[in-house]
């Protein structure tokens, strides 16, 4: 029974793999953790995903009816009552796994720890769209932010270059308190910032979309963290290009020294009396450019 639970386990862990494109989310982390360190997956479950299922409702209890000859007779009844045979179906999605990719910019760790692992608090921020956060927390807001173009890592929010654009996304923020012996419960709370200043008698409130206590079986965080060149006693690990940052400083100084020097050659300064060039000279094809002493009659 060990063997044939193992080699399921080892399948199902393949068609994860295949099914939820892992292959390039483990690429996308380690190109985050060259570049800056540290890149990060975040597991959750999502209950909106997943094959959808449709179910029969008991009209009484609102339970699945689960005996297909009571479902026929149901539904019998609901067409002599002059009602669609798919009256009482309500489909749901079964919910899965969800893996997120986020970079060293959207997750906040508590710098108090030394290690990730000693790491008991995190705040992941995601862009989602209202209808999302609809769906899954049941509250309605208003977007702050525009998707940004596949090379930029973040969507930007306000500024002339946000209102310049249609914003279409929410700035989203997920805090996992992960149960201490001081905080046995845990918590697990998502808001999003309303923007409001607030004063001292009603001072700045955020948007609560969820929470409660720690909602998971195991005590730590939910995120893997694909790290770069280890920093002794720092939370954060050195991103590899890190060395190559004062190389690449003087390649572009030189570079521009380079484009100044040329620029400078192709059109030089010159020294001129006063008056004698009223003229800008151009590189126009066939001008003319008149030259001597004008007699003053």
């Amino acid at each position: 029974d060990d063997v044939k639970a193992a080699q399921l386990a080892e399948l199902l862990l393949e068609d994860w793999w295949v099914s939820k494109e892992m292959h390039e989310k483990l690429q996308e982390a380690l190109l985050w953790s060259l570049i800056a360190g540290q890149g990060f997956w975040k597991i959750s479950w999502d209950e909106n995903a997943g094959v959808p299922m449709t179910f029969t409702l008991n009209p009484e209890t609102g339970e699945p009816i689960d005996n297909d000859k009571l479902v026929d007779l149901y539904k019998q009844q609901l067409e002599q009552m002059g009602l669609p045979p798919e009256f009482s179906d309500k489909t749901i999605g079964m919910g899965d796994v969800r893996i997120d990719v986020l970079s060293p910019f959207q997750v906040h760790l508590d710098d108090s720890s030394t290690s990730f692992e000693d790491c008991k608090i995190a705040v992941c921020e995601h862009y989602m769209s209202p209808q999302d956060i609809f769906n899954q927390f049941g509250v309605k807001v208003q977007p702050d932010a525009v998707p940004t173009n596949p090379d930029e890592s973040l969507p930007i929010g306000g500024g002339d270059r946000g209102t310049s654009l249609e914003r279409s996304v929410k700035k989203v923020y997920f805090g996992y308190f992960v149960p201490t012996t001081r905080e046995p419960k845990g918590r697990y709370v998502v808001w999003t910032e309303d923007g409001e200043e607030g004063n001292m008698k009603n001072p700045r409130r955020d948007n609560i979309l969820a929470d409660h206590d720690w909602p998971y079986e195991f005590n730590q965080l939910p995120l893997v963290k694909f790290g770069g060149v280890k920093v002794p006693g720092s939370l954060w690990d050195d991103a590899m290009t890190t060395p190559a940052v004062p190389l690449q400083k003087l390649i572009n100084r030189t570079q521009s020294q380079i484009t100044e020097y040329k620029n400078m050659t192709l059109n030089p300064q010159v020294w001129a009396p006063i008056g004698s060039l009223k003229d800008k000279y151009t590189n126009e094809p066939g001008a003319v450019n008149q030259f001597g002493v004008k007699v003053q009659p």
